[in-house]
């Protein structure tokens, strides 16, 4: 009943004989077959004499662009042609040699003396499928014209793939701004949407301008993207175009998973992730202290130290020893003392006359000059252009900031699959420790600190743009400077066998390389930031404060507020000295002296 005419391990020609009882049973071997996800296949039909419309038309050909009928009204036997009770199907390839014309006319010249043949065409009947009349007459009077003619209808794509004739399609697209943006129909989600300006609303325009079609856009019905189920099956935009629902959808990343049950046009633009973080803020007042030094400054001053008062209890302990006295146990508290108010650039008064001690402490004292002024310059600078917190601008520095948490939306897309896929440690750990909520819930515990989301680097540039900015243009939110591409980019699914998809990618292509999808990326971003403006009523009027001169980088005018590390410090060391001296007096208070006896 179906033979295949080609002689290659390529299925894309096939001849499908028609017996007197109807199509039905050809018809549905086709349809179970899955002709219709080959769009390419070339199909002719002989047989009886049928109603053309229930032939060409018949629902397992109707993506199919490249079909004749070829009946014959001679009642006598035609040549025996074998049966074929199941039908192999094998992938389409398009590229292959068609019949040439000397081989159609072979088997024309076989056939009956009186033939008839129709041509599928795609959008010929308003706008739909229709059949054309391409010859009527006796068989001795085709010519090889006419045969040749034949053979270019099989072979060629037509006018089919570049002028669609007004033919409607049904497009479906879940509101993702700004790449799908528009308004709900009055009458219901199941009507037509309206249309605002979005990036892939712009190139839909463009698309249906060049080819020449109309659509309908409508939401789906489960707001997802695609997820699989347990059954086979998906939901969201991608279930719709695995049930043809729709002819394709806007804004759809491709993915392994999803390529198997939809297929997909050319890439237009790149979907990356950014980290959205609170601005750099300055160190805090206790850290203030100890900036101005580095940390391995800091742990040889304090060794020296440590090192310097050993020697000098040392020192003055043998000194002790050698001049007779009662040894260095009764000066032991004085040391740390004298030490600190070296440190501190303050001259020191030795109580011993001795050469040897006077080489040391002033040596000590120099040291204490060097030290104290090298502080007190550091510490200057510092307090005038502010100490800031490192960015976060990749995974990594997330991972290795102390006591920080990270989230995401909950997303039905590509951005959840691309931790869920992910092989590398990092993005496991990431996922592992990522919290799951919604994006204004996210940008509410960012603004409080010490958390992290990571976002669509346009969502991120049009949600920060319009609700997290000042009118003096200033924000507190820190864009990563790294970016992390998911999956391909961004792109249009089809239902299998679309037979304008092909023209759909070519379009594209050429918007593309004239340059109009950046121009129309950054119209879209300014057009739904200015519309989330006008909902909120504005932006904040709040002017920049005291966060924000801090936060800028550069010199600031010094205050009371960037001293308070030091006045506490300065506090404390009062309340040392004045507890160390007073130590001090109770140590000294003179001691009686036992009277002597006279004899």
């Amino acid at each position: 009943m179906i033979h295949v005419i080609c002689a290659t391990d390529k299925l894309n020609s096939l001849a499908v004989h028609v017996p007197r009882r109807g199509v039905t049973e050809p018809g549905g071997i086709l349809e179970e077959a899955g002709l219709r996800v080959w769009a390419g296949m070339r199909v002719v039909v002989v047989g009886a004499h049928v109603e053309r419309h229930g032939v060409l038309l018949h629902h397992a050909l109707r993506n199919i662009g490249r079909a004749l009928y070829f009946y014959s009204t001679d009642t006598r036997p035609r040549p025996h042609l074998p049966d074929a009770e199941n039908v192999t199907v094998k992938p389409a390839n398009t590229t292959q040699d068609s019949p040439s014309p000397s081989s159609i006319e072979t088997l024309l010249r076989e056939a009956n003396s009186r033939l008839t043949v129709y041509k599928r065409c795609l959008y010929c009947n308003a706008s739909k499928a229709g059949v054309q009349d391409l010859y009527s007459g006796l068989l001795k009077e085709v010519t090889k014209a006419e045969a040749r003619q034949w053979a270019v209808a099989l072979s060629s794509d037509g006018d089919d793939q570049h002028d669609l004739r007004g033919h409607l399609v049904r497009v479906v697209g879940l509101r993702y701004d700004p790449y799908t943006r528009y308004n709900l129909s009055p009458l219901g989600p199941q009507h037509p949407v309206e249309p605002l300006t979005s990036i892939d609303f712009s190139i839909l325009n463009s698309v249906s301008l060049g080819l020449n079609l109309t659509y309908e856009a409508r939401p789906p019905k489960e707001p997802q993207f695609g997820l699989p189920l347990s059954n086979g099956t998906w939901s969201g935009t991608v279930g719709i175009l695995q049930r043809e629902e729709a002819d394709f959808s806007l804004v759809l990343s491709p993915t392994p998973g999803r390529m198997k049950v939809i297929e997909y046009s050319r890439i237009y633009l790149s979907e990356s992730l950014c980290i959205l973080s609170p601005r750099p803020h300055a160190v805090p007042q206790y850290l203030q202290l100890i900036k101005p030094l580095s940390g391995w400054v800091w742990v040889i001053t304090a060794a020296i130290i440590v090192c310097w008062g050993v020697a000098l209890w040392v020192f003055r302990e043998v000194w002790a020893l050698d001049e007779g006295r009662e040894g260095a146990w009764q000066i032991l508290p004085r040391p740390p003392v004298q030490l600190g108010n070296t440190a501190g650039g303050r001259a020191l008064a030795s109580t011993t006359p001795h050469f040897r001690q006077g080489v040391l402490y002033g040596g000590w004292l120099v040291f204490g000059l060097v030290l104290g002024t090298a502080y007190r310059s550091s510490l200057i600078a510092h307090l005038t252009v502010i100490t800031k917190l490192p960015p976060i601008n990749t995974f990594e520095d997330l991972l290795a900031r102390d006591a920080w948490s990270w989230g995401m939306k909950n997303d039905t897309g590509t951005m959840i699959l691309y931790f869920t896929t992910a092989t590398d440690p990092t993005r496991k750990e990431v996922r592992r420790r990522m919290k799951i909520h919604k994006l204004e819930e996210g940008m509410k515990h960012l603004m409080e600190g010490g958390y992290s989301v990571i976002e669509d680097i346009f969502v991120a540039q049009v949600t920060v743009s319009s609700r997290y900015t000042y009118e003096s243009g200033y924000t507190p939110v820190h864009f990563s400077t790294s970016n992390y591409p998911t999956f391909a980019g961004l792109a249009w699914g089809f239902r299998k066998g679309a037979p304008f998809r092909r023209a759909v990618s070519l379009r594209k292509q050429r918007v593309m390389e004239a340059g109009l999808i950046d121009y129309w990326t950054h119209e879209a971003v300014r057009a739904t930031t200015e519309d989330m403006i006008r909902e909120a009523g504005g932006r904040r009027s709040v002017q920049a404060s005291a966060q924000q001169d801090t936060e800028g980088g550069g010199p600031v005018v010094l205050s009371l507020q960037h001293l308070q590390g030091i006045f506490y410090l300065l506090g404390l060391g009062l309340l040392a000295a004045i507890a160390t001296f007073a130590r001090e007096l109770l140590q000294a208070r003179p001691r009686p002296r036992p009277c002597r006896r006279l004899c």
